[in-house]
């Protein structure tokens, strides 16, 4: 099963600048962990970069990544507005992704409204299930799911390349 880690994040911030328009700015622990990485969107020139969204990262014991917190930039007060925060949960079968968005009146991040669900079978198929909060039923209420199969055990998309 795959989970995201500290390496996952640190590799995913190597794309410092590239063809997409966008630009990644990472913030790393004494120990090499990113912490924080600010995106940032490329004008039209390809001269200016503007902030645009800031991810925060926080890891379990294991290094997995246990919380990450978006927020937005906001360009009249030219400060971080918190957005919302996914928290990720772990088991002996897979993890769980909670969604919050932040409540600005009461300056905390509001009860969770929706959770995505990753479960590996023992054949290797992973589930995958999206949740969201039913206020009325006092429930969670399946919004979709899937399954996702790699019989052969190996990549599920390979490149072979002639020298």
């Amino acid at each position: 099963m795959e989970i995201i880690t500290a390496t996952t994040i640190f590799l995913a911030s190597l794309n410092v600048y590239g063809e997409c328009g966008f630009a990644y700015n990472a913030e790393t622990s004494e120990d090499g962990i990113v912490t924080a990485k600010a995106v940032y969107h490329k004008s039209v020139c390809g001269k200016y970069l503007s902030p645009t969204l800031k991810y925060n990262y926080v890891y379990d014991g294991e290094q997995r990544l246990a919380q990450k917190e978006v927020l937005k930039w906001n360009c009249v007060t030219e400060k971080w507005d918190k957005s919302h925060i996914l928290n990720y949960m772990y088991d002996e079968n897979g993890y769980t992704i909670e969604y919050a968005v932040w409540d600005s009146g009461k300056q905390e991040y509001a009860d969770v409204v929706a959770k995505q669900t990753y479960h590996e079978s023992i054949d290797g198929a992973l589930y995958i299930a999206l949740y969201r909060w039913d206020d009325s039923g006092n429930d969670w209420v399946k919004q979709n799911d899937m399954v996702a199969m790699n019989l052969s055990g190996e990549l599920l998309t390979s490149f072979e390349f002639e020298l």
